[in-house]
């Protein structure tokens, strides 16, 4: 199942991008830069089989994140 796999990363690494360009605004009290980032993960749909990596690389993507200086959100099976 490709499909679903490559629509996570293309999401994943969408936000990436987008939170790095917008956490250049976002200073936090002691002037340092603020870097956020929402991870979401989602194995189970209404009318498809439950699919069984996405939560896994969701929970893998949330600490490369916070490795990475980020604030992270992240979410499964929305």
């Amino acid at each position: 199942m490709k499909g679903p796999k490559v629509i996570f990363l293309l999401v994943a690494v969408q936000l990436l991008v987008c939170g790095s360009a917008t956490a250049q605004d976002i200073i936090n009290n002691a002037g340092i830069e603020k870097r956020l980032a929402l991870v979401i993960g989602n194995s189970k749909y209404t009318n498809s089989m439950e699919l069984s990596n996405p939560v896994n690389d969701a929970r893998a993507m949330k600490l490369a994140l916070q490795k990475g200086g980020f604030d992270v959100d992240e979410y499964e099976n929305l």
